[in-house]
């Protein structure tokens, strides 16, 4: 609403961050064409931020140039990575009611947040609305965000990336961060829906609930690092022992090097299932 070319600049920086950051997150930029709607008046923004996201993918193109001598580098890894692991290999998961179970039903990751969000949409859609939630987002705002957040959902749902063999967008639970800015604004506005003393209340459940469930899952993964990182140490220099496990583990390998213990050599998962049986 501002009209700021600065803002269009930094809002297309951004969006070609996200192909830095993981190329294959950059699906996200199909969600975000229909946006275009929102710049018929403004060409120029557009135009603007459309610079700052090709500047972006151009920056990425010379610095996988200079490491490997080819632009795309990065793109032809990832593709064929894709094609031969998830694609052809069925791996991965690509449930189109993955995110939704994560929202809603197992909730270790998110907590209130999807419940809360579920709320806001609500509130969006009816006709008589609380009037903070009118001065908070006007008809423009309410409409980008139910093409933000339901933009992202659906096509991290239920985009096609293979059609022979049907395949939708590979999912993890990490990627329900790519939903926590529009999730978060919804949420917001699902708390209009309550009083004082009820948004104080979900306020001091959602939190604290939010608070441990990071611990949690922090503990998790240290844990699991640790094991990793112990079994290693056990059974390295054992010739006679076969180790098998995922490609976080692999990655720990070398570290033992460093530790001056003898180096153990790590045999995925995927390795192994791909061996035809012995008959």
């Amino acid at each position: 609403r501002s009209r700021s070319l600065w803002a269009c600049l930094l809002g297309g920086l951004a969006l070609g961050a996200v192909f830095w950051t993981k190329e294959l997150a950059a699906v996200v930029y199909v969600a975000l064409v229909p946006a275009l709607w929102f710049f018929r008046r403004f060409v120029r923004g557009a135009v603007v931020a459309l610079a700052g996201l090709l500047l972006m993918l151009a920056l990425h193109g010379w610095l996988m140039w200079l490491i490997a001598g080819d632009p795309l580098h990065a793109v032809r890894v990832v593709l064929s990575s894709m094609q031969r692991n998830f694609v052809q290999g069925g791996g991965g998961e690509d449930s189109p009611a993955y995110y939704l179970r994560y929202l809603f039903l197992d909730v270790r990751h998110v907590g209130l947040l999807g419940w809360l969000a579920l709320m806001g949409a609500v509130v969006l859609a009816l006709p008589s609305r609380p009037a903070a939630v009118d001065a908070a987002a006007g008809p423009s705002s309410r409409a980008f965000l139910w093409l933000w957040a339901g933009g992202l959902l659906l096509v991290l749902s239920a985009f096609p990336v293979s059609l022979s063999p049907l395949r939708f967008t590979m999912k993890q639970s990490n990627y329900l961060s790519l939903f926590l800015a529009p999730l978060s604004v919804l949420a917001a506005l699902g708390l209009c829906w309550f009083g004082a003393r009820g948004r104080v209340l979900l306020l001091a459940v959602g939190l604290p609930l939010a608070l441990l469930l990071a611990a949690l899952q922090q503990a998790d993964y240290r844990s699991f690092t640790a094991n990793s990182k112990a079994v290693l140490r056990t059974y390295a220099g054992r010739a006679d022992v076969l180790l098998v496990g995922s490609s976080n583990l692999q990655g720990l390998a070398p570290e033992l090097v460093q530790l001056g213990l003898a180096p153990v050599a790590v045999t995925s998962f995927r390795d192994v299932l791909d061996q035809p049986e012995a008959e």
